[in-house]
């Protein structure tokens, strides 16, 4: 189930990847974008990063999950964690700016957010992409 555009976008690479392993003899690549250099997320694991979340913060949206996990993560985490510079958003607990942001799946108030910013800040072709913007 490919959902958003960056999932189809990893998965083309390692279906091609694998296929050139087994029939060009290509050296496998294994690697995990731990530190989100590809495709950056604004759902944020809330034990990771405990100096950014705070108590105030409750997990889910307004402390309510929407998914099934075993660790509470942040969908809706403020808008001070991200900041924008040259239309390319950079989160503040790491140093580089992804070059794909996952924004599809259960509603996600900080990247919607972080997505109206970046409009306003005239990332996005007017015509495309406006605040509120919704499928």
């Amino acid at each position: 189930f490919l959902h958003a555009y960056d999932q189809y976008e990893l998965w083309r690479f390692v279906i091609r990847h694998i296929v050139a392993v087994q029939d060009e003899g290509a050296e496998m690549l294994i690697a995990l974008d731990i530190d989100q250099r590809i495709f950056g997320s604004t759902v944020l694991r809330k034990d990771n990063w405990p100096n950014l979340l705070g108590d105030d913060i409750l997990g889910g949206v307004n402390g309510v999950h929407s998914i099934d996990v075993d660790v509470p993560l942040v969908f809706d985490a403020p808008q001070a964690l991200w900041t924008i510079r040259r239309c390319s958003a950079h989160f503040a607990g790491r140093r580089q700016a992804p070059a794909f942001w996952h924004g599809n799946g259960p509603w996600k108030p900080a990247w919607q957010g972080l997505r109206d910013r970046l409009a306003v800040s005239g990332c996005f072709p007017a015509n495309v992409l406006q605040p509120g913007y919704n499928l």
